[in-house]
């Protein structure tokens, strides 16, 4: 079984479009993603980084496993937390620190170091209509914002 996940901007004075998208919104993909991309951001992690975040929302319960592997896979710190589907960035933000307090954080500094002077961690961005966004779109006229 798979899991995919889109994301839709809609301009902000739109609301007509905006309450047709929202009848696509699947609130458990949705507290599912963001558990794991406030994960991913905690990490500072993007593709060129070996770690790995997957939720699943049962109830009102999300259970997240998320690791960190050194870049040849002879380590790996691999944890799962659970909690409540109402706050399912806490529990992203705290599964990354846990790993990041059992070893992750060398592994990740030794992932940085060997990737060579100018990489730079790229750090997903939160989903769309977060108050942090910074993608520019075509969607999106300056200070305004949305999504489903």
């Amino acid at each position: 079984m798979g899991q995919g996940a889109i994301g839709i901007e809609t301009r902000v004075d739109d609301p007509e479009t905006r309450r047709i998208v929202e009848a696509l919104n699947h609130a458990e993909t949705r507290t599912a993603v963001s558990a794991e991309r406030a994960f991913l951001r905690q990490l500072e992690g993007g593709c060129q980084v070996p770690i790995a975040a997957h939720a699943v929302v049962s109830g009102a319960a999300v259970a997240l496993t998320g690791l960190v592997a050194s870049i040849d896979g002879r380590i790996v710190i691999r944890e799962r937390m659970d909690g409540p589907a109402g706050a399912p960035e806490d529990l992203g933000v705290s599964l990354a620190e846990r790993i990041l307090e059992q070893g992750g954080r060398e592994i990740l500094d030794a992932v940085y170091q060997a990737a060579g002077p100018g990489r730079t961690r790229v750090v997903p961005s939160p989903l769309a209509g977060d108050s942090h966004t910074k993608i520019p779109s075509p969607l999106r006229r300056e200070g305004q914002g949305g999504g489903v």
